[in-house]
């Protein structure tokens, strides 16, 4: 999501995943909401997820042959502290190439970062529950569930069919 919002600022994105249908919507959400919205500041890049070289670079420097892969520790330090001061924290989606180390270095701090804090913590997604499971912090969170697009909606104040029909059983 992260190269969608940046492409959208007219950052150059390399061969990172961009949405290009989303661009437009990432632009309206970023100019109604950046004061709210936390973007990284350095990427980890390399051409290859697999045997290239990897490079720590700022948003504004990643080489048009390069894909994003992960968050930089300055980024992560970044997050941590826009965190520091909430109470309550809803957390979906892992923050890099989870899956292939040494891509998932800021997902694993993040997750060992809230692990530890005392704030109410919720984890939303099957792969970000993965990520807490690879992390070996899975019982540190208030709550983790593996529906995490089914969680933005009620959280966003959707109605979800399941829960409607679930309620029409208890009447």
């Amino acid at each position: 999501m992260v190269f969608t919002f940046l492409k959208a600022l007219g950052f150059e994105t390399g061969t990172s995943l961009v949405e290009p249908d989303q661009v437009e919507v990432a632009k309206r959400i970023y100019d109604q909401y950046k004061e709210k919205i936390v973007l990284p500041v350095d990427i980890v890049v390399s051409e290859e997820v697999e045997g290239s070289e990897i490079y720590t670079v700022a948003v504004d420097k990643i080489p048009p042959n390069m894909k994003g892969l992960d968050i930089g520790d300055e980024s992560v330090d970044l997050f941590k502290s826009s965190l520091a001061n909430a109470q309550t924290i809803f957390w979906n989606g892992p923050l890099g190439m989870f899956e292939v180390p040494p891509f998932d270095a800021a997902t694993k701090a993040l997750a060992m970062y809230l692990a530890r804090c005392k704030k109410i913590t919720i984890v939303g997604g099957g792969d970000t529950e993965e990520a807490i499971l690879d992390a070996r912090v899975e019982h540190s969170f208030t709550h983790v569930s593996t529906g995490g697009g089914a969680a933005l909606e009620l959280i966003a104040g959707h109605k979800l069919v399941v829960l409607e029909k679930l309620e029409a059983l208890e009447k």
